[in-house]
């Protein structure tokens, strides 16, 4: 329930990835005794999931966060 996607108005044969910004604002990270050089966010192709994930925590969180994909698309 983070992001939602959609088809293009136009052709309807690209779609695209929104981040439901009314969801962003209850997230927060939360320390749990836990010390973590950095956070790690994976998706299949690396494409956009794991992107917004990195995003997100960067945006709320000291500790630095990248993404990665087990397939990595050729573009995002």
């Amino acid at each position: 329930g983070l992001i939602r996607r959609h088809r293009s108005e136009g052709d309807r044969r690209r779609s695209y990835v929104t981040l439901v910004r009314d969801l962003s604002d209850e997230l927060h990270p939360v320390a749990a005794g836990l010390r973590a050089a950095r956070v790690v966010f994976v998706c299949t192709q690396n494409s956009a999931r794991s992107q917004l994930a990195a995003s997100l925590w960067n945006d709320t969180s000291p500790v630095p966060a990248t993404s990665a994909g087990t397939r990595p698309a050729p573009e995002v």
